[in-house]
C-alpha cells in the first residue's frame, strides 16, 4: 500500500507540493454477510501503517513518523450482476492507533540534536475513516485496489507539546499539528476460503 498525505506547512519526502510516497503495509481479514440479492455486509479487521518522513532542513527539525493502526470496517458490498466477478465495497472504517514512534533532529549552531521516542501514549487513540474497494474475483482469488480516508478535522497530538523535547516551532510534527491527514491506497491481493 501507498500512504499519500499532507498538512500545514510540512514537506513529504523530496517531492513538490508536499505530497508523499512510501511503500507501508496493509492487512485486511474480512467476513461477508449476505443479506438479499447482490448486496452483502462486509465487516472485520485491517491493519495499516502511515507515515512521513522529511528530507528539508532549512524549514524546521527533520522529521521521521510511522504508526501501526487496527481498524474494524463496515462495508455495504454490491456484486455488480450478481455473477462473482467483480465487486464494490464502501462504508465506514473507525480505526485504533496501535503504536505511534517520532523521531526528529534539529540543527543548532552547526550541531545537530537528536530527539526520538514512542509517543504512542501523547496521541489520540481513536479515528474515524471511510474505506472504499473494488475487487475482481477470479475462482477463490481476488485482486483489487481500496482506499482508506480518514475524515479531516482529527488532530493526532494529545498532550505531547508537553513532554517533546523539541517546542512547537521547532518540531516539524507539532508545527503540522500531528499526522491525521493521510490516505492510505494500495493493491489488494488475496483468497476466499468459502
Amino acid at each position: 500500500s501507498t500512504v499519500f498525505g499532507s498538512g500545514l506547512n510540512i514537506f513529504l519526502g523530496n517531492s513538490s507540493p508536499p505530497t508523499a510516497k512510501y511503500n507501508y503495509r496493509a492487512f485486511d481479514l474480512e467476513y461477508e454477510k449476505r443479506l438479499y440479492g447482490s448486496f452483502s455486509l462486509v465487516s472485520g479487521l485491517s491493519y495499516f501503517n502511515a507515515g512521513y518522513k522529511t528530507d528539508d532542513p532549512s524549514f524546521s527539525a527533520l522529521s521521521e513518523f510511522v504508526a501501526n493502526y487496527a481498524a474494524v470496517p463496515l462495508m455495504a458490498r454490491w456484486n455488480a450482476g450478481n455473477k462473482n466477478f467483480f465487486v464494490l465495497d464502501f462504508g465506514i472504517a473507525p480505526f485504533y492507533l496501535v503504536n505511534a514512534h517520532l523521531k526528529e533532529t534539529i540543527t543548532k549552531f552547526n550541531s545537530p540534536t537528536t530527539i526520538e521516542g514512542d509517543i504512542t501514549k501523547y496521541s489520540n487513540r481513536f479515528y474515524f475513516a471511510y474505506k472504499v474497494q473494488m475487487l475482481f474475483l477470479v475462482n477463490r482469488f481476488y485482486i483489487g485496489l481500496f482506499m482508506i480516508a480518514p475524515a479531516q478535522g482529527q488532530t493526532s497530538l494529545r498532550g505531547l507539546n508537553n513532554h517533546w523535547g523539541l517546542n512547537a516551532q521547532q518540531s516539524t510534527y507539532l508545527l503540522s499539528n500531528g499526522f491525521s491527514d493521510f490516505f492510505v491506497s494500495g493493491l489488494k491481493l488475496g483468497v476466499r476460503i468459502k
